[in-house]
């Protein structure tokens, strides 16, 4: 159920009375222990236990055990969030924080709960100081913080991006009268960190103030780094009272306000927290065991701090420690922390005394000093002293406000030039510190103006973080090279050429944040070399990495070797349980309110993400609720394991015969922020592009109808126009509506204007085979219907579709030759749950009579028997009820007879059954089923469902519908088709023509002879 409505089902729940103010708050208490280990998993029982009794509260005001529970819940929400703050910067978690912890504040002191107002006040407050200052250092404070609220943004989800954006006006500009949410400034969010803090001291309960008086320590301490106001007594006093007020075995902030204390010269404190620290030294694993991960971290990271002065290889030996802790240490912003912490340490360590010049302003000279020391070193101290005064620069050099980064970069070669030795156990900070280094002087020539140099160290620091695996400052580069491009740089064949080299790796090195970049990067670069005047060889490097980068890479590498892990089964069994306790009469097919205010022609063209939403209503709802989980670990698991490389112009030529021409079609960005619509015509012998842009601003809409939320690109909703005016509507007498005639004729600009301009060009060659290779919501357009009235495009060539570039290029794998056609057909006439499907037998007789086979109809349609045939028969064919799941593409389903026994099956094969299935050597799957040449795409256009499985599985071609068909249409077109193959030896193509051709003449209405669509079908005996 969706998080929204479960918790005004809460509220409603908690308004009635129906849930006690022991049970909420025992439930937030559980919240609050499990978000040790998950935040995320721990929110949804926070947020039900506050929505519950903040509407009990109001419904029964003068109830003082429920204003107890309400406001004891609202502490423990806070707490929750504070987890959630501590992994990345979503600025709705501090919102939310705030505004529960504010409200409950002040009823708190309204309501007479002392001890719970100080306990929401000291919350909020540790919640504000540890979203501003937890794992950072003053060193590189800036670019910190921002890669911790980059890595909410990174994750691309909507809701956040809409919030920390400005509102478009109605002439599509952004509305300079509205301010977006963002960040208070670090000081003011200090100050306030202080204030709830201090009001907090006085009320809450001895156990918890020596924490309180660490953290107001650590306020008043920050406070000063960032540029404020700072009283040192005050700090001695605040830190020396909370020493005092802590549990002695309270380890991590005994040693944080030790080293407080050590800054302020006072070393007075250190003999008990150097026994605790020699506890974990000694015994790793009995600390390591008895202590939560997050925990143990920072108190290594504390106690090195505390033992920088006085024992610094001892401190770097604790912080190598922090590598022992997986959970974290996979973390990439924890990671930064420590290599932060490692490279000062080292610095500070074994610098000599000039080089603190380097932080005074210094750093020319301290830089030729360093330089000097290197050349003059006589023994390994020597180099280990020149080696920790060139760090001390190129750290000097990252501090806010100093932006000389470029003058650290001058002595990366020198640093590598003294024995590796020296620091090869801190290679890894060593490299962090130059890709940080790369990352600020980009800033720098950016603000100077110079975008081509900018550009060129954001590419170098993109490709340092990738090797590092640090996704968080990768991906910021990315999107500092969109400014690049926007900005309008020269260097856009550099920057071409460079993410054309590594576009998938880049996508591969962060799944979750860096495709959205890397595909934004790339529409823009498209847009800039198009308004530039590039050439063919350009655009379509850029359109490969554009189009479906992932998909390209799964079809060349198969799905054969592809597993469901644990958790997705479990969540299938889940599935499979809610699906089963789907009541009685619900429609298998079309469960209500599948075509509510949103309808189908209109959801297909949504992209799939892991942000869509349901409603969460009905047994039905929550089975799509399951379905999106699935589908999101599925995505997940779909990732190629190697990156193929770009394909030259050359070679796709080359693949082309004579009588072929394809046609890449794009939409995107343009330069000017409005929607472009791009086209590729290739054929063996010229290329031809058209470009053309909209007065739409590109974008994406966000598409709501009760509870059900999707993203929809520019075009989507045009797109379910032009389908719903083909095959929704009944032309009469004519072969198409008159307004889908006018549709249809205006498509064709967008379309297929490249192919008109070369009309002539393309007849005098030859050329009668067109093969589209469609993009985003375009997928689901008959291109080959487009063009002016009564003269479509398919009048005048033979039009089928590739799902991405990369069909031409797919090598089969060895198999055994195939032969044999399997044809299947059900009638559901024993199947009482669906409805029965009229012809569908005729149609399974007739084309096994064409075939010279027997049809396996009914029960002996099996499962098991047409996955059998999948993997054996050299064409399958299927006439059976599909369903394709919106919601959950990976679900796209053909309801085939069930099977009993205990090998036995439930008849429904579903898209992501069919990815481990090997079916080399299958050269094409003609389905009768509704709707089964859909599916969905991804923002990136890398597509999902029955097809898509197919291919990736192995199989050659597919041939499905764009929309429900007549039956008769259907025995027809299919039986003309395998006739065509088997009787008269045409390749596939060539038969999908002459029998769509034979169709039209008999059933001349567009959506009939026009919904059949051919999907792949070019190998390489026919291409080359």
């Amino acid at each position: 159920m969706d998080l929204d409505a479960a918790k005004q089902l809460a509220a409603e729940h908690g308004a009635r009375g129906e849930v006690t103010a022991q049970l909420a708050v025992a439930l937030s208490q559980a919240a609050v222990r499990a978000s040790d280990e998950t935040w995320r998993g721990a929110l949804p029982g926070a947020e039900l236990a506050y929505e519950a009794m903040r509407a009990a509260h109001r419904a029964r005001p003068d109830d003082p055990a429920m204003a107890e529970a309400w406001v004891a819940t609202g502490a423990d929400l806070v707490e929750v969030l504070h987890r959630g703050l501590i992994e990345h910067g979503d600025l709705r978690l501090y919102l939310r924080a705030t505004g529960v912890a504010d409200e409950t504040v002040r009823d708190a002191g309204d309501l007479g709960l002392p001890r719970l107002q100080g306990l929401v006040s000291l919350r909020l407050g540790l919640l504000l100081l540890d979203a501003y200052t937890a794992g950072r250092s003053p060193v590189g404070y800036e670019s910190q913080f921002v890669a911790w609220m980059d890595k909410a943004l990174q994750a691309n989800d909507p809701d956040l991006q809409f919030l920390v954006s400005r509102p478009i006006t109605s002439d599509g500009e952004p509305d300079q009268s509205s301010a977006s949410a963002s960040w208070p400034p670090p000081l003011e969010a200090l100050d306030r960190a202080e204030t709830h803090l201090r009001e907090a001291l006085p009320l809450i309960i001895p156990e918890r103030r020596g924490r309180a008086l660490k953290a107001l320590a650590q306020a008043i301490e920050w406070r000063g780094w960032l540029g404020g106001e700072r009283n040192d007594d005050e700090l001695r006093s605040v830190a020396e009272q909370a020493l005092r007020e802590l549990d002695p075995d309270d380890t991590q902030p005994r040693l944080a306000l030790a080293a407080m204390l050590q800054r302020l010269g006072d070393f007075g404190h250190g003999d008990a927290l150097d026994r605790d620290l020699r506890d974990a030294e000694r015994d790793w694993a009995s600390f390591r065991a008895r202590t939560e991960p997050a925990t143990a971290w920072d108190i290594l990271g504390q106690g090195a701090s505390y033992l920088q002065e006085t024992d610094p290889e001892r401190a770097l030996r604790l912080l190598a420690r922090q590598r022992e802790l997986p959970e974290l240490w996979a973390d990439d912003l924890h990671r930064s922390r420590h290599f932060h912490a490692v490279l000062t340490l080292f610095a500070e360590a074994y610098r000599p005394d000039w080089a603190q010049a380097a932080w005074d302003g210094d750093i020319e000279g301290t830089a030729g000093r360093a330089i000097a020391a290197v050349a003059e070193a006589a023994s390994p101290e020597d180099s280990r002293e020149a080696a920790a005064a060139l760090l001390t620069v190129m750290l000097a050099t990252t501090r806010p406000g100093v932006d000389r980064e470029e003058e650290g970069l001058e002595l990366v070669d020198t640093l590598f030039g003294l024995d590796a030795a020296l620091w090869a156990e801190h290679e890894e900070a060593v490299h962090f510190l130059v890709a940080g280094l790369l990352r600020g002087a980009g800033v720098n020539r950016m603000h100077a103006g110079d975008v081509d140099d900018a550009g060129r160290y954001y590419r170098e620091a993109a490709d340092g973080f990738r090797e590092l695996a640090m996704p968080v400052p990768m991906v910021q580069c990315l999107e500092y090279l969109d400014d690049v491009v926007r900005a309008g740089t020269t260097t856009l064949d550099e920057l071409t050429a460079w993410l054309a080299a590594h576009s998938l790796a880049l996508e591969l090195a962060a799944p979750g944040s860096a495709p959205a970049a890397v595909h934004r990067l790339a529409t823009h670069l498209l847009a800039g070399q198009v308004s530039a005047g590039t050439s063919a060889e350009v655009v379509q490097l850029l359109l490969q990495v554009i189009k479906g980068r992932r998909f390209a890479a799964m079809l060349a590498e198969g799905t054969r070797d592809f597993r469901l892990d644990e958790p997705t089964r479990s969540l299938l069994g889940l599935a499979a349980e809610a699906e089963a306790a789907l009541p009685e009469d619900s429609d298998i097919l079309r469960p209500e309110p599948f075509d509510a205010g949103l309808g189908d022609d209109d959801l297909l063209t949504a992209w799939v993400d892991e942000y869509e939403k349901g409603p969460s209503q009905t047994s039905e709802d929550r089975l799509a609720g399951l379905q999106r989980a699935v589908e999101r670990r599925l995505s997940a698991a779909l990732l190629p394991t190697s990156a193929p490389h770009l394909v030259p112009l050359a070679e796709i030529q080359r693949r082309l015969d004579s009588r072929t021409a394809l046609l890449l079609l794009f939409e995107g960005a343009g330069v000017d922020g409005n929607v472009t619509m791009g086209q590729l015509l290739l054929t063996r012998d010229f290329e031809y592009a058209a470009i053309g842009t909209e007065q739409m601003p590109a974008g994406t809409l966000r598409m709501s109808d009760r509870g059900r939320t999707v993203t929809v690109p520019a075009s989507g909703v045009y797109v379910g126009a032009l389908r719903r005016a083909i095959h929704m509507s009944d032309p009469g007498p004519f072969d198409v509506t008159p307004q889908a005639a006018q549709d249809l004729a205006g498509a064709a600009d967008r379309y297929a204007r490249a192919v008109n301009n070369c009309r002539d060009r393309l007849t005098a060659a030859g050329v009668d085979h067109l093969v589209v290779v469609p993009h985003g919501a375009g997928r689901y357009v008959p291109v080959h219907l487009v063009g002016p009235p009564g003269h479509p495009l398919a009048d005048d060539w033979n039009v089928t579709y590739l799902s991405n570039l990369a069909q031409l290029f797919v090598d089969p794998r060895p198999a055994p030759p195939r032969d044999g056609v399997g044809v299947f057909a059900l009638s559901y006439t024993d199947q009482p749950e669906l409805p029965p499907l009229d012809d569908s037998l005729d149609e399974a007789r007739t084309i096994a009579d064409v075939c010279g086979t027997t049809a396996l109809v009914d029960a002996a349609a099996t499962e098991a028997a047409f996955t059998r045939a999948l993997e054996t028969r050299r064409y399958v064919h299927l006439r059976a009820h599909g369903r394709l799941y919106v919601d959950a593409p990976s679900f796209h389903t053909v309801f085939l007879h069930p099977a009993r026994g205990p090998e036995g099956h439930d008849g429904r094969l579903r898209a992501y059954e069919i990815l481990p299935l090997d079916v080399t050597g299958l050269e094409l799957v003609t389905l009768g089923a509704c709707e089964t040449a859909l599916g969905r795409v991804d923002q990136y256009d890398n597509p999902r469902g029955l097809p898509a499985a197919l291919l990736l599985a192995g199989a050659r071609a597919v041939v499905g519908t764009l929309w429900p068909v007549l039956a008769s249409a259907s025995t027809y077109f299919f039986a003309e088709l395998y006739r065509g193959l088997l009787h008269d030896d045409l390749d596939v193509p060539t038969a999908f023509r002459v029998a769509q051709r034979a169709t039209r003449t008999r059933f001349s209405a567009y959506r009939d002879w026009g919904a059949f669509y051919l999907v792949g079908g070019l190998t390489r005996e026919s291409t080359a």
